[in-house]
């Protein structure tokens, strides 16, 4: 039996429904490159689900993992292998084809579980000679059925075993190509096959049990990304999603509203003179209504996006009326040459009228704009803080200050490229600068870049003499850092 271990936040609010494996393909990817890439996805990927409450048990080995999940209570798991990763946010490359409502794969696929009666769903291919292949990169189990049929084997990949089944009954139309069946059923006549294909126990014993295997779905499909880090190919074609991403994120996203929500600390002594934080939404404004401006406040934007900047320096010379045309004209103005222009996505909610009520409506919205403008400044800084060798004197130190540092270290535009250990570096390089700077500085992270990873609050909001720096070998190492990578001495 291997080993396997166990990741679950306790600071968030447990899903005890459903839980998720990950099994550790990294040494079958191609080469360093895709080994490299997909461990930092993998990280964040991780980060991510147990972000949302649910457990993740990782394993080199699919049995191993699925024996240990039969000795709990939970009623489905969600299994993958390294190399893929959830779609956690609207932020998406232009030409993407994903789901793109908002709505993340963790949301979709509990929807899909409580509403729907299935034992197993995921990708079935149909490979002619060859038995039907459940893809290892994503399938859901129904548990409790799994356990009624006493835990039977997902199955292996065999190669030259002739064997006989039932051939399935399979849709006429496919998904895509024509191994991808709408949806397969129980036949009722024998064929050989020369080849078992990985999962061809599971499907073999769901049909014979006439128990309901579903196809993923659109919605299941688009909201996850799988890069075929075995094979080098495949892999060159479908990271080009994460490089889209990355340039989408860094030159083009503008979110006029803030997806993380607003969070306060009691301790922080009103007025508040000097605001730091990212380019995005209008939680700005909350902090100064919250923490009572003056004349004079200063309000300092940062962003490695110059789009954001643009967008949030616009803004702040807004009348204050009508945000969602703002939004609009503001948008389009941009980018009415573009040809494509349909395909750019403004971030955040679809519906931005109802978005703009809810906040508006919140406070006596005029008084606030106007006492704002007349008392406020701005100033605008194109900064990449993950980047720890950026200088910081454009930070007063002896005013009585609030720096958002959001999820900058814990993001999923940035995350594929920074790996965990680097992303842990720059916060801590950062904390340790701003101690210097003043330790009376007061922080707020949203998602600190060990998430996951830590058993102490993933976000905090105090002061910065009050936040702990957090070393990388104190964190619970997944298999695939087995190796020094990880290593505080490491480089």
């Amino acid at each position: 039996m291997y080993n396997y271990q166990i990741f679950k936040e306790n600071s968030a609010i447990a899903d005890n429904q459903i839980v998720f494996g990950i099994i550790d393909k990294i040494d079958r990817a191609a080469n360093e490159w895709s080994k490299s890439v997909i461990k930092n996805i993998t990280d964040y990927t991780l980060q991510e689900i147990t972000r949302a409450g649910h457990t993740v048990v990782v394993s080199v080995d699919e049995e191993t993992i699925l024996t240990y999940i039969a000795n709990t209570n939970f009623k489905y798991v969600v299994m993958i292998t390294t190399g893929t990763e959830f779609i956690f946010d609207p932020a998406i490359p232009n030409n993407a084809t994903i789901n793109k409502n908002g709505d993340t794969f963790l949301e979709i696929s509990k929807h899909f579980c409580l509403n729907n009666t299935f034992f197993l769903a995921g990708h079935i291919l149909d490979r002619g000679e060859s038995y039907y292949e459940l893809h290892e990169q994503c399938y859901i189990l129904n548990l409790e059925i799994y356990k009624q049929l006493g835990c039977p084997k997902i199955g292996k990949v065999e190669y030259q075993c002739d064997h006989e089944q039932t051939e399935p009954i399979r849709s006429v139309d496919s998904i895509h190509d024509d191994y991808t069946p709408f949806y397969v059923t129980t036949g009722d006549k024998k064929r050989n096959y020369i080849n078992k294909c990985h999962g061809w126990n599971i499907i073999s014993i769901a049909l014979n049990n006439k128990l309901k295997i579903e196809a993923f779905s659109d919605q299941l499909r688009f909201s996850k990304k799988h890069y075929y880090p075995d094979h080098e190919n495949a892999f060159s074609k479908e990271i080009n999603f994460v490089y889209d991403r990355f340039e989408f994120c860094s030159s083009a996203a503008i979110s006029p509203f803030n997806s993380e929500p607003f969070k306060t600390t009691e301790f922080f002594k009103s007025p508040i003179e000097q605001l730091i934080i990212p380019a995005s939404g209008l939680n700005w404004v909350k902090h100064l209504i919250q923490y009572e401006f003056q004349k004079g406040t200063v309000v300092k934007f940062y962003d490695y996006s110059l789009p954001a900047l643009e967008f949030i320096h616009k803004v702040t010379e807004w009348d204050g009326h009508d945000y969602p045309k703002f939004i609009n004209q503001f948008f389009n103005e941009k980018i009415k040459f573009l040809n494509n222009r349909e395909k750019i996505l403004i971030c955040g909610p679809k519906d931005l009228d109802s978005a703009w009520n809810k906040f508006e409506s919140s406070m006596n919205w005029y008084d606030v704009w106007n006492k704002i403008k007349e008392n406020v400044t701005f100033e605008f800084y194109h900064k990449n803080l993950l980047n720890f060798n950026q200088p910081l004197n454009w930070i007063d130190a002896d005013k009585n200050t609030i720096i958002s540092l959001s999820n900058i270290f814990n993001y999923s535009g940035t995350a594929p490229f920074y790996s965990l250990k680097t992303r842990l570096l720059a916060e801590n390089k950062l904390l340790e600068t701003l101690k210097e700077i003043n330790p009376n500085l007061y922080v707020y992270l949203n998602r600190r870049a060990a998430g996951g990873y830590y058993d102490n609050q993933t976000d905090v909001f105090s002061k910065v003499s009050d936040i702990e720096l957090i070393n990388i070998e104190n964190l619970q190492k997944p298999s695939w850092h087995n190796n020094k990578d990880w290593s505080e001495s490491s480089t």
